[in-house]
């Protein structure tokens, strides 16, 4: 697992958490918390490579989005359908 990614504001940190949670409570795989510019990937969702690697492009992709003050433009659901879709296809690509 990267330890950093990079962004148009420059490095995010990439930290790993036993039992992660969103906000709302619910366990998740990732998160990225735009207030700490930080990208925190469950341990479980760690250790399993395809997961893990889709789960922090996922991530990177949300940080990416706020840095180009996207998260003021497009609708929570959207935002998360085009880091879904963005990161398995690059997660895809990578390994056709």
């Amino acid at each position: 697992m990267k330890r950093k990614m990079w962004g148009a504001h420059g490095p995010v940190p990439v930290k790993v958490k036993k039992n992660l949670k969103a906000p709302d409570g619910e366990k998740c795989h990732g998160i990225y918390l735009p207030d700490e510019r930080v990208i925190y990937i469950d341990a479980d969702s760690a250790k399993d490579p395809r997961l893990g690697e889709v789960t922090l492009e996922h991530e990177w992709l949300h940080s990416v989005i706020c840095d180009a003050g996207g998260q003021d433009i497009i609708d929570s659901e959207l935002h998360e359908w085009f880091c879904s879709v963005v990161s398995a296809a690059l997660v895809a690509r990578r390994h056709s």
